[in-house]
């Protein structure tokens, strides 16, 4: 159950949320100008914004471990859960391979930032597959303006992906609301959209008939 509402975790999933939209705001010569003097600060700028909030959160206590899916879960939670993150992994993966996309390492730090979301409204909404389809409605709008303002289309294999992601993950923490599997769920994307691995699996399954 999620812990009393604290409005300082609610404004720091808002700046998250609102901070990549502010800096395409600015104009561009400032925008240059600091990442020629800064250069290191536009590579770190996202993970800051998506690893490094959740965790201020976490550390002040204005974001409750258990809303984010940190502690507090039993062995059943577990099972299912981590049954759940491999069956979505799975079918992420093989999204992947079907529009011949890659997944890359960000997406790890989109995770923590969507949990954030869920783990910051959940209290105010106490009622969790609210929170979490406001989440999924925050990170949708956060994709799509961010499409926008970058002149790219919204809804291309790219979108598609993202959908496919999103859903996924709200999906994940609507049945076990655990980060961890969170992880889990990527891992198996991962593997699973390798041509690499799928390759490699065939070859040892096909070994194995022979014998």
């Amino acid at each position: 159950m999620a812990t009393n509402p604290f409005l300082p975790g609610l404004i720091l999933a808002l700046a998250a949320w609102i901070l990549p939209l502010a800096v395409r705001l600015l104009p561009a010569r400032i925008l240059s100008g600091v990442h020629s003097r800064v250069p290191i600060l536009a590579e770190w700028t996202p993970w800051i914004r998506s690893i490094g909030l959740p965790y201020l959160g976490l550390l002040l206590g204005w974001l409750s471990s258990r809303d984010f899916g940190l502690t507090g879960h039993t062995a059943p939670e577990w099972i299912i859960g981590a049954a759940a993150a491999i069956v979505l992994g799975i079918l992420l993966g093989r999204v992947c391979l079907r529009l011949s996309i890659g997944i890359g390492w960000g997406v790890i730090g989109d995770e923590a930032r969507w949990t954030l979301y869920r783990a910051a409204v959940w209290p105010w909404v106490t009622y969790l597959p609210l929170a979490v389809a406001a989440a999924l409605l925050a990170t949708c709008a956060e994709f799509a303006l961010a499409r926008k303002f970058g002149g790219e289309k919204v809804i291309d294999e790219v979108g598609m992906l993202f959908l496919a992601h999103a859903a996924g993950s709200a999906v994940l923490f609507l049945l076990a609301h655990n980060f961890f599997l969170a992880m889990l769920f990527y891992l198996t994307a991962k593997i699973a959209s390798s041509p690499d691995i799928q390759l490699s699996l065939r070859t040892i399954l096909e070994k194995t008939i022979r014998k």
